[in-house]
């Protein structure tokens, strides 16, 4: 009977986080709209090439300078992101409250 009362509290206590299909669908998820909106710029550069009346190499510098600044930025921060872990509630509100004073912006009067 206490077995089946053990399993009975697993199941009560496992949540909808716990469950693979939950992470693996929410990773998916967010690497699709990560990718859409890199592949979204690619979309919208040949209205910038129009409306700006660059060449083609003006363009390519454009996409060439996005990703080496993408590049340079995401290496050291894959670094600090692994030495950090551990701290990663810290770091999630850290990055929360920078951000809050960007929604908090007066109107000009």
């Amino acid at each position: 009977m206490s077995q089946m009362a053990e399993a009975g509290a697993a199941v009560k206590t496992e949540g909808v986080r716990d469950r693979s299909g939950f992470v693996v669908s929410g990773l998916s998820a967010g690497h699709g709209v990560f990718h859409w909106c890199l592949q979204g710029f690619q979309v919208m550069l040949p209205e910038v090439q129009d409306t700006f009346r660059f060449s083609e190499v003006g363009v390519g510098a454009i996409s060439t300078t996005r990703e080496m600044a993408s590049g340079i930025v995401t290496l050291p921060g894959g670094i600090l992101v692994d030495l950090l872990r551990r701290h990663w509630g810290l770091v999630l509100a850290a990055a929360m409250l920078a951000v809050l004073p960007l929604g908090r912006r007066r109107a000009v009067t």
